[in-house]
């Protein structure tokens, strides 16, 4: 029985061989037959067209590497024409910040000394151009300097800024006010005659008169300025001839008792 069952597991140990030899030669043999159905194909080329075709395919390929490379290539050019653009604009930026810091009192936010005298500069030559009035004032807070040994120098700053917002809110858009240095204070006047310009200094003389300063402790200062006019005098002022007769002017109200505008012809 042993032996019947031993002869039995390798007659199909053997079949099994052979299906498996079978199936191997008819594989090969359609793969031989698919080789040659491929070398049939090309058989019908010259070597010239095969090598046409080859170059053709290279060239394709050549084309696309390049026109893939020029797509990146371009890509990173517009990112660092972008950065060199936001670069620009951050720089421009930072110029007109650092000129207005030039330009600007600190404390006040008005103009500062040289940014007035340069405007006065300019509005000086077009009066003349244009045959066109212009008119300047200096301003002086009355009694400035007991504000700041009573209440010190803090206290003196705030008034400072605040005396300053109070004159930029009294004057036109066209004019141009600046500190002078220290507690005075000049402000440009183009295109106005005497009378508007005595006008327009009793209004911020009043104003000033009329605001109540308050200090960071609450304490409320009532302060007064004095203030000078000038008109520009074509004929025989050039600026410091005008500053100086804005200044007597200035002093000549401190003279009379403060608070008050005096104009020097």
């Amino acid at each position: 029985m042993c032996r019947a069952k031993c002869y039995k597991s390798r007659l199909i140990r053997k079949q099994t061989k052979l299906c498996s030899a079978v199936v191997l030669i008819s594989i090969t043999g359609s793969g031989m037959a698919s080789d040659s159905d491929s070398a049939a194909q090309f058989s019908g080329y010259t070597p010239a067209v095969i090598a046409l075709m080859v170059l053709f395919f290279v060239v394709m390929a050549l084309l696309i590497f390049v026109v893939l490379r020029f797509r990146r290539m371009a890509a990173a050019l517009r990112a660092e024409i972008a950065r060199h653009a936001d670069t620009e604009q951050q720089l421009v930026q930072r110029n007109q910040e650092l000129l207005q810091l030039a330009s600007t009192d600190l404390l006040t936010g008005l103009a500062n000394r040289r940014a007035i005298m340069q405007q006065a500069m300019v509005e000086i030559r077009r009066a003349n151009r244009y045959q066109k009035d212009l008119a300047v004032l200096m301003l002086d807070i009355d009694h400035f300097k007991q504000i700041n040994d009573q209440h010190g120098h803090a206290a003196g700053d705030k008034v400072l800024a605040e005396f300053a917002d109070v004159c930029r809110q009294s004057i036109r858009d066209t004019d141009l006010a600046g500190r002078y240095g220290g507690e005075e204070f000049f402000i440009l006047l183009p295109e106005i005659d005497l009378k508007t310009a005595i006008l327009s200094a009793e209004r911020i003389r009043m104003t000033v008169a009329e605001h109540a300063f308050t200090l960071r402790d609450n304490t409320v200062l009532n302060i007064t300025c004095s203030l000078g006019i000038a008109m520009y005098l074509p004929d025989r002022d050039d600026l410091d001839k005008l500053l100086l007769r804005a200044d007597q002017a200035l002093y000549q109200a401190k003279r009379q008792g403060r608070n008050r505008c005096c104009v020097q012809q």
